[in-house]
């Protein structure tokens, strides 16, 4: 009995996919999300809408494959898994963000604004992966923190990402005017480093 050999249609419908989810995705980082619609981004494929269903079966699924790798790439260009080097807030703030001031990583950040402010107003899937996107970098940060494990831990990360997506927001309105914000809050928390009076809550002295 001869072995058939597999088809290869599977493999090309794959290639082919993941090949205009590339495409897809430098048009995002060029231009957004504001005319991220079926019709003209296909036209700027060279294609149709009905071809990119094809391909993705619904705009949710096309738009989530081109967030994918948009974020599959932003991970690449900050080595964010990399090493699991744990440290203290104030060099992981200063770290993140000289990784953050990259000017190759201002369209990613523009992107990541938009899908959060389109997630914000209750868009699907803009919002279940503006929460996946967060959940994962609180991960990250936390699991990277130079501290005892548990709420003051991912406090800390929360209060790391805060200010790293403030800054963004900020550098993104008005280039150049968060230039050194990054060394100045990491040399700030250095001076006064996470200690038992960041860890414990004190009550009153009328109150004991």
């Amino acid at each position: 009995m001869t072995k058939t050999s597999e088809s290869p249609e599977p493999r090309r419908h794959a290639a082919r996919r993941s090949a205009l989810t590339d495409r897809l995705a430098d048009i995002v980082l060029a231009e957004g999300l504001a005319d991220f619609g079926l019709r003209r981004v296909a036209a700027r494929l060279a294609t149709s809408d009905r071809m990119l269903l094809y391909y993705f079966d619904t705009k949710v699924e096309l738009v989530l494959a081109v967030l994918t790798r948009i974020s599959e790439r932003l991970s690449g260009a900050l080595q964010i898994t990399a090493d699991a080097v744990r440290m203290k807030p104030d060099a992981l703030l200063a770290r993140a963000s000289a990784q953050f001031a990259d000017p190759a990583i201002a369209p990613f950040m523009r992107v990541w604004i938009e899908v959060s402010a389109i997630g914000a107003r209750g868009e699907e899937p803009y919002r279940a992966f503006a929460s996946q996107t967060i959940a994962a970098w609180l991960d990250w940060l936390d699991a990277r923190l130079d501290l005892p494990a548990g709420q003051v831990r991912e406090r800390w990360a929360a209060a790391i990402l805060t200010i790293l997506e403030g800054v963004a927001m900020l550098e993104l309105s008005r280039p150049a005017s968060t230039a050194g914000v990054g060394t100045l809050l990491s040399k700030a928390l250095a001076r006064k480093p996470p200690g038992r009076r960041y860890t414990e809550s004190r009550r009153p002295k009328n109150d004991r």
